[in-house]
């Protein structure tokens, strides 16, 4: 089971539960990464401040959930890069 959480894209940190949900029972492959990463983009509401836009903190949400589930993937022995 995968538990993904977003920090610093919303106001205060969220669950992103529909991509958690999404993951259930499929096999891992690039597709699914991709997929569950602009799922996670389009679940977050983050504003624009000096340090980033909301469309730069969303495209981070995408690219950062993909590195994480690509990491606790190979942990468990699953898709190399």
């Amino acid at each position: 089971m995968a538990r993904l959480a977003a920090g610093g894209a919303n106001p205060v940190p969220c669950v992103l539960e529909s991509v958690e949900d999404f993951l259930i029972g499929k096999a891992a492959d690039h597709s699914l990464l991709e997929e569950a990463g602009e799922m996670a983009s389009e679940g977050v509401d983050p504003d624009g401040d000096l340090h980033g836009s909301a469309s730069y903190r969303r495209s981070l949400v995408k690219t950062l959930t993909k590195r994480a589930l690509q990491t606790a993937i190979q942990r468990a022995g699953g898709i190399s890069r």
